[in-house]
């Protein structure tokens, strides 16, 4: 995952992506537009990612891609 979009990408989308999480397809399309999952939803992010064996989804990428966030010009 080098992208906060492969995230939505490995899901299948953001609709997909939504109902791992429990959240509205449009909040997740928004998330998505901002470039930004926010951290209270990233427990359930990670623990989608195992239930569902997608690699690379970890608390330490999402740190990581939140970093790049805020360093990006």
């Amino acid at each position: 995952m080098a992208k906060l979009e492969d995230i939505f990408a490995a899901f299948g989308g953001a609709t997909r992506l939504a109902e791992a999480i429990g959240i509205s397809p449009v909040h997740a399309q928004t998330m998505k537009g901002r470039r930004s999952i926010p951290v209270t939803y990233w427990p359930a992010l990670v623990k989608a990612a195992e239930r569902q064996k997608i690699p690379g989804i970890t608390f330490d990428r999402l740190v990581r891609l939140h970093a790049q966030k805020k360093t990006a010009p």
